[in-house]
């Protein structure tokens, strides 16, 4: 994933990172589409490159359903969002995690 202020991951099209996929977040390739991805158990996460140096992370349920996305500077941001958006929906009552 070519990204700034993250790991030394590969390029857009490489279907893995090495330098990127840390604290639970591992490669995951997805129709074509290279991605880091992580389970939390109740929820799924996946970041993916966009433009440049920038990513798109988001968080599902396992059914597939967003419940959150945006964008962020680079790989490691993305991750650190998408943990503390998880970390923040559970402690939240079941119906709030819509925010």
């Amino acid at each position: 994933m070519t990204v700034s202020g993250g790991g030394t991951g590969a390029g857009p099209g490489d279907s893995s990172y090495p330098g990127d996929a840390t604290g639970d977040w591992e490669p995951a390739d997805t129709s074509g589409s290279p991605r880091l991805a992580k389970d939390y158990g109740e929820y799924r996460g996946r970041v993916t490159p966009t433009a440049g140096a920038t990513c798109v992370w988001r968080v599902d349920r396992p059914d597939g359903t967003m419940l959150r996305e945006s964008s962020a500077r680079s790989a490691e941001e993305a991750k650190a969002l998408a943990d503390a958006w998880v970390a923040r929906a559970r402690q939240q009552p079941e119906d709030a995690d819509r925010f």
